[in-house]
């Protein structure tokens, strides 16, 4: 399979899992994982960030890619404080 075709069934994946409220990441050992929404922000926010290879310490700022990915850490950084507010955690 070519290289193209893969990255278009990882595509086609990805926006199955999101329509039926999952989520799909990279594994340690470089497997797909897929777990839901709701489950998936049960964790603590670094364990969020961890899984979304969005850590702080990740993060180095020498490109546009890297700077939107301080941006989306800063943001989920917030909404998982608030969400564990609303929890109260």
């Amino acid at each position: 399979m070519s290289e193209k075709k893969e990255w278009e069934n990882l595509e086609k994946l990805l926006i199955e899992k999101h329509k039926g409220g999952e989520v799909v990441i990279l594994g340690l050992d470089g497997q797909l994982m897929i777990t839901s929404l709701d489950n998936f922000v049960r964790q603590p926010s670094d364990g969020v960030l961890y899984d979304l290879n969005l850590l702080p310490e990740t993060i180095k700022i020498d490109n546009w890619k890297s700077f939107r990915d301080w941006s989306y850490m800063t943001v989920i950084e917030y909404l998982m404080k608030k969400l564990e507010e609303s929890r109260g955690e």
